[in-house]
């Protein structure tokens, strides 16, 4: 849970991400990341090898690296589609308001075009910076979105957990035999 609890918390924090932001700003956030992950996958570990059947320990080890090269694998997949999804979705929307007639519009293209002087290739040097722009910030808001999705699988992931029973007893839980216990 606590693994969970930290990857959420950077997520969380992740998704308020601007262009303005830098290396420093995530810093922190892909260092609770890291850590909720490493904590998450050690758990996961241990639950899985303390429920599973000694018999079987060979291929539950095998299953184990299945899933953890399968899983990292999945995740980015769908993430990378989840990013290109977003990144599209707002290009188009931001698209829609630049209309020649807009007022805003046309003070940013000329706002550009004086920033570059008065030359010939002026107007589509600004028309080019301006969907540069547009590109940059569909990007930022795609990125926000993704990291507002991985919030919500690690507030899925802590659901799981809260239904989880405990683990039977065995060399890695300290849950005394119904025996012991009687």
């Amino acid at each position: 849970m606590i693994g969970l609890c930290a990857s959420a918390i950077a997520s969380m924090a992740a998704s308020h991400v601007t262009s303005d932001w830098s290396l420093e700003n995530f810093r922190p956030i892909v260092l609770l990341n890291t850590m909720g992950q490493c904590l998450c996958y050690f758990s996961s570990f241990v639950f899985v090898i303390s429920n599973s059947d000694p018999k079987r320990s060979t291929a539950t080890s095998a299953y184990i690296q299945v899933a953890r090269i399968g899983s990292a694998e999945l995740a980015a997949s769908f993430m990378a589609t989840c990013l290109r999804k977003r990144e599209q979705y707002h290009s188009s929307v931001l698209g829609e308001h630049i209309q020649s007639g807009n007022p805003l519009y046309r003070n940013q293209l000329d706002l550009i075009v004086r920033a570059l002087g008065h030359q010939s290739s002026a107007q589509a040097k600004s028309l080019a910076e301006l969907g540069t722009s547009l590109r940059a910030q569909a990007g930022v808001m795609a990125y926000a979105d993704c990291f507002l999705i991985a919030f919500w699988f690690a507030v899925v992931g802590l659901l799981f957990v809260a239904a989880m029973k405990a683990a039977p007893h065995g060399p890695l839980s300290n849950r005394l035999p119904r025996e012991a216990r009687d």
